[in-house]
């Protein structure tokens, strides 16, 4: 125990939540599911807060966990115009918008998101899995259900990309309430499969 050292990113993947039993994470991580290849990292932030009461003398006390929250940061290098549907609440659905004209008036063709107005608010969550991969100790997976919350930023730099920040507050995966579900690949053993 303790050996294991993590080094490198990773890659995100997004699908729509199952209606049953989440799948082994790997299933989902392919080409189709790619949201967006990773720059800077990637970090699983879990926080708690708890409560501790105790009588005058410290004698006696009692601690009880009040809240928790698990949130994945990342930062999104490359960007599609569906993936702001994904970053904001509000944003709609892809358009495509077809040419039309001919000669040196005709129009390319273009895609168009909508974003903003509350009352097209959606809260509808997604199931998130970002995979770490390790030939030398074996890949990772982190899974979470949820939305970005915070909003976007894209940047037209002369001398870098963009890098939009995305963060996922997970919601319960499960009726237990886990909010991330961390798988790791043991090296050398042979795949067993649990009741």
């Amino acid at each position: 125990m303790g050996k294991r050292i993590i080094l490198g990113s990773g890659e995100l993947f997004k699908v729509a939540v199952p209606s049953g039993a989440i799948a082994d994470p790997q299933t989902y991580c392919v080409e189709a599911n790619r949201f967006s290849h990773i720059k800077n990292g990637a970090t699983l932030e879990y926080t708690q807060e708890k409560t501790t009461v105790e009588d005058d003398l410290g004698l006696v006390h009692k601690t009880r966990l009040n809240t928790e929250s698990a949130k994945l940061k990342c930062g999104l290098m490359t960007l599609e115009p569906e993936s702001l549907k994904y970053l904001s609440a509000t944003a709609g659905d892809l358009t495509n918008i077809s040419a039309s004209g001919s000669g040196s008036s005709a129009t390319v063709a273009k895609k168009q998101v909508k974003i903003g107005g509350i009352k097209n608010e959606s809260e509808t969550p997604y199931l998130w899995i970002f995979h770490h991969k390790d030939d030398v100790d074996g890949d990772i997976w982190v899974v979470l259900k949820g939305n970005h919350n915070t909003g976007f930023n894209i940047q037209f730099k002369k001398d870098d990309a963009n890098v939009s920040d995305l963060e996922i507050d997970a919601q319960p995966l499960d009726d237990d309430g886990h909010k991330v579900y961390y798988y790791e690949e043991v090296k050398g053993t042979t795949p067993t499969t649990t009741p």
